[in-house]
């Protein structure tokens, strides 16, 4: 046993020992960082000036570069910026290191604005105002400044996410995806936790620039980093970086079921977990149980199944992780529906929530992997944006429903057809079957 413990260990360090993962670590802490600090800390700075819940709920469409990044991806696909040094001549590190260097300023800016100062009078919207009152919030130079810290966040995760497709090998593509998730998940807790810890103690406006500083991690990663190879490969034209990432995904043959595949395939954690918080505190559970339960240790458990899930990829290949996985993701919402059929069972909850997330962690392991083998490294900005999108658009509608659901039947009955949701996935895959290279279409290799 000792013998097998410590030959798991060495595969281990194996995949996850090199340089690459590293970089991988702090470029995920890099594209981590911003996402919470005009979200979770910007509406706790803005409840603190006294804004409505209408105005602070408006914030949220802050969040709406990221859903549309994809319209300008093929710039990033298409262009060499001239930059200095190691970044001569590096498309994806030039393009990481000008986001980064941006949106530590941006930050920085963010900071040194007042949440209650607006421009109705100057634009002259004092009327439009009266009538909707929403209307100024788009008028507040926070909105704005915090639009561009948007903008350049989801750029900033274009040229990443590009880069660690480009830089991975088939095998290596679990690992790199676990450990940029370990660094994107640290940095969620910095920039919301630290970040909110440190405004008890000190003014807004250096809070948010030692958010600022934190993104100088990203920068020095992005001149340090290992170029990827074939990184002269690109379109020649934007017309081409705008046209031939489709064409080259639509020469797959089975590219529909593939598309239908990456909607489906989180379909029971997007069903089950908008109303999992409803559900547990109607139980019986308290917030605390839910935030030390299900956000801390589901946490440590996503981390778990991120890292487990990266080396089962590297082992057996995506294709049969995929089938595994999207298996236990629905498995693990029949721990919740047990929940609902004995009342509150704080052991349950406990081995509910490891389960689940680990689960959840191995399946985005395999996942994201998936999702970078389809990919051409000529477009793969612009086509991992545009499945990426696929994506969420397919998560964002089953938690639209899954209210609807909840209210027309009991919890252990919703619960177990959420869990019943894994198998369109696993019959889309068994139909895909063990794959031919998807990062070329048009070509045929073996599986990933």
């Amino acid at each position: 046993m000792i013998e097998a413990g410590a030959s798991v260990l060495r595969r281990m360090l194996g995949v996850y020992g090199s340089s690459k993962m590293g970089v991988l670590l702090l470029l995920g802490f890099s594209s981590g960082l911003p996402l919470l600090l005009i979200n979770t800390t910007l509406n706790a700075w803005l409840t603190q000036a006294g804004l409505t819940t209408i105005a602070i709920g408006l914030f949220n469409l802050l969040n709406l570069p990221y859903s549309f990044k994809f319209l300008w991806s093929p710039v990033l696909d298409r262009f060499l910026l001239p930059a200095p040094g190691s970044l001569r001549g590096s498309r994806r590190r030039g393009w990481m290191a000008l986001t980064q260097v941006l949106l530590l300023l941006s930050i920085g800016l963010l900071g040194f604005q007042d949440p209650t100062q607006t421009w109705l009078e100057a634009l002259g919207w004092e009327e439009l105002a009266q009538t909707w009152p929403g209307i100024t919030v788009f008028t507040r130079p926070i909105f704005l400044v915090g639009l561009l810290v948007a903008f350049l966040s989801a750029s900033q995760d274009i040229a990443v996410d590009a880069y660690r497709t480009d830089i991975l090998a088939e095998r290596e593509m679990g690992a790199g995806v676990a450990i940029f998730v370990f660094g994107y998940r640290i940095a969620l807790l910095v920039s919301s936790g630290v970040s909110l810890i440190l405004a008890d103690y000190l003014p807004w406006w250096q809070v948010y620039g030692i958010m600022a500083l934190l993104m100088s991690i990203g920068v020095v990663t992005s001149f340090l980093a290992p170029e990827p190879e074939n990184s002269a490969l690109k379109p020649t034209s934007l017309r081409s970086a705008i046209l031939e990432p489709f064409q080259s995904f639509w020469r797959h043959r089975l590219a529909w079921a593939i598309l239908l595949f990456v909607v489906c395939f989180k379909l029971p954690d997007s069903l089950a977990g908008q109303m999992t918080p409803t559900f547990l505190l109607q139980t019986g559970f308290s917030t605390s149980d839910l935030g030390i339960i299900r956000s801390w240790i589901g946490l440590l458990a996503t981390l778990a199944g991120a890292f487990v899930g990266g080396e089962w990829v590297s082992r057996i290949g995506t294709y049969r992780c995929l089938f595994i996985f999207a298996a236990l993701q629905g498995i693990g919402n029949l721990g919740l529906g047990a929940i609902g059929l004995v009342g509150q069972n704080y052991p349950l909850l406990l081995g509910a929530t490891i389960f689940d997330n680990m689960a959840g962690g191995m399946g985005t392991a395999a996942f994201l992997a998936f999702l970078m083998s389809l990919c051409d490294r000529q477009f793969s900005a612009t086509q991992y944006a545009l499945l990426t999108s696929v994506f969420a658009v397919g998560g964002t509608l089953a938690g639209a429903v899954s209210g609807y659901l909840a209210a027309a039947v009991n919890w252990p009955l919703f619960y177990l057809i959420t869990a019943m949701t894994a198998a369109p996935a696993m019959v889309i895959l068994l139909w895909l079957g063990p794959p031919s290279s998807p990062a070329t279409p048009a070509t045929t290799a073996s599986e990933p």
